[in-house]
């Protein structure tokens, strides 16, 4: 038998506004002043979808049938530079999201899950921001090697060390909490289902140590012209240290050199096989380098159990 399920995203927009100097002079007249430095962008999404039966399509209601929300993302942030050396780069980023409805919920301690009971149809925003405060310098070294003197080899090194803190605050009033009769708390936000998801429930607050090397090399070819080559991209190492972290042995995390510092040391998993309750406050809880709680890994039922989820955290595979 033929399948009659339709789903339809309509609109589904982004809009993007280019970074703006707000307070930048048309005319500048000197120096350029400090606030003119500032600067912000704009990122918004607007989504409409809906999965029905093609019979049903032209009776859904807009609203309690259609899924629809949009997203905002405003990052501010600024570059002074500090005794000619140093660049302090200050970044504020703020996201709000709006939905038509949200889902109120209960906790089963039997099911050991959380329940739908109503969803209530209505405007509701959901909102988040964050800060972090950078300071970083460039030292140059400069070598000239003894051999090869016809060819005017010269390397250049290059290194960058950054020291920066973060943080935001906590958001728990987007979520709902119960604690069971074993003193676990367990949490669920109205609005996890949604398109653009809900706020953090933690607090977050770090500072992070960054060092990064390049090293280029420049010398004559055969026909007698500069060739510039990079021996050395990004070589790096950085170490942070949570200050939020509920456990003090936890707090201080080394991530091994790597050549590419947009690859992590560590990254997170979930996987839906036995262990503990998704969401749950424990005695042995964690905390992952970019400071959210998560729970020890439990053993893989031999049973093939696969109806309580877990949060695990493991490092990648070498």
């Amino acid at each position: 038998m033929k399948d009659s399920s339709v789903a339809i995203t309509l609109p589904d927009l982004n809009i993007t506004l280019t970074r703006r100097f707000p307070f930048k002079r048309k005319k500048a007249v000197g120096a350029e002043r400090w606030y003119e430095k500032i600067s912000f962008q704009y990122t918004g999404r607007l989504t409409n979808s809906i999965k029905t039966k093609d019979n049903l399509l032209f009776k859904s209601n807009l609203i309690k049938d259609w899924k629809n929300a949009m997203q905002h993302q405003i990052p501010i942030s600024a570059t002074f530079t500090l005794f000619k050396y140093f660049n302090l780069t200050p970044t504020f980023n703020y996201t709000e999201r709006w939905y038509t409805n949200k889902t109120e919920n209960y906790y089963d301690e039997e099911k050991r899950q959380w329940v739908a009971t109503d969803t209530i149809y209505g405007f509701n925003r959901v909102s988040n921001y964050n800060f972090s405060l950078g300071l970083s310098t460039k030292l140059y070294g400069m070598y000239k090697p003894l051999f090869m003197k016809k060819k005017e080899i010269q390397i250049r090194h290059v290194v960058t060390p950054q020291i920066s803190i973060s943080g935001a605050p906590a958001f728990d009033k987007y979520w709902q909490e119960h604690e069971d009769k074993d003193g676990n708390i367990y949490y669920f936000s109205p609005y996890s289902n949604q398109q653009f998801g809900t706020a953090p429930r933690e607090k977050t607050g770090s500072v992070t140590f960054d060092l990064s090397n390049n090293i280029e090399m420049k010398y004559r070819n055969r026909k007698d012209s500069l060739t510039k080559i990079s021996l050395i991209d990004e070589l790096g190492a950085s170490f942070s240290y949570n200050k939020i972290c509920l456990h003090p042995h936890r707090q201080a995390h080394a991530i091994p050199v790597s050549h590419d510092r947009e690859k992590s040391a560590y990254h997170s998993a979930e996987n839906n096989h036995s262990g503990f309750p998704q969401d749950s406050l424990r005695k042995d809880q964690r905390c992952s380098p970019d400071g959210n709680i998560f729970y020890p890994a439990a053993p893989r039922s031999t049973h093939g159990d696969t109806s309580r989820p877990f949060r695990g955290y493991f490092p990648p595979k070498q």
